[in-house]
């Protein structure tokens, strides 16, 4: 991991995304099936884009697709949204909707994850109170999206957090 150039916190949204990075790196569907990751870690291959010859490949990127919502006075709920692209060699069906099967599988909620559950996980690193896969990776894997000999994906992991408002 590269130096990083600021010395802000971490916000509550940063350590959803590095807690979702966490469940994904060590779930061991992915581990076993070589899955190569790209998370905005400082790597340069972060920022390259995505070609068959790395694959199978996961990218995962913070996004904000639907603005805060006010609970309480005091409370907000933060809809924070995680962009997570696939990409696969070949143009096999299967194998894409296949792999976004194994990214669902690592983020059940329920699941054991090192100590504990992968909610709980969640909750304890960044007061996550509601994680969800909200949106397939394997929707968009035509077109210019797709690599040479190969399918990228882009689906979406939705985690929301009580904030001070």
């Amino acid at each position: 991991m590269a130096e990083r150039t600021t010395t802000f916190p971490d916000g509550r949204e940063m350590k959803a995304f590095r807690a979702v990075e966490a469940i994904l790196r060590e779930d061991p569907g992915l581990v076993a099936a070589g899955v190569k990751f790209r998370t905005w870690n400082g790597d340069q291959g972060d920022f390259t884009p995505l070609s068959s010859g790395q694959c199978p490949m996961l990218r995962i990127s913070p996004e904000a697709l639907q603005e805060d919502t006010p609970l309480t006075q005091g409370k907000s709920v933060v809809h924070f949204s995680i962009k997570v692209e696939i990409a696969v060699s070949g143009l096999i069906a299967e194998d894409i909707v296949n792999f976004w099967a194994s990214v669902r599988a690592a983020m059940v909620r329920m699941k054991p994850f090192r100590d504990t559950t992968v909610q709980c996980f969640l909750n304890r690193e960044a007061g996550v109170h509601r994680s969800a896969v909200t949106f397939p990776g394997y929707t968009s894997w035509k077109g210019e999206k797709t690599p040479e000999k190969g399918l990228v994906g882009a689906g979406r992991i939705q985690v929301e957090l009580l904030i001070n408002a």
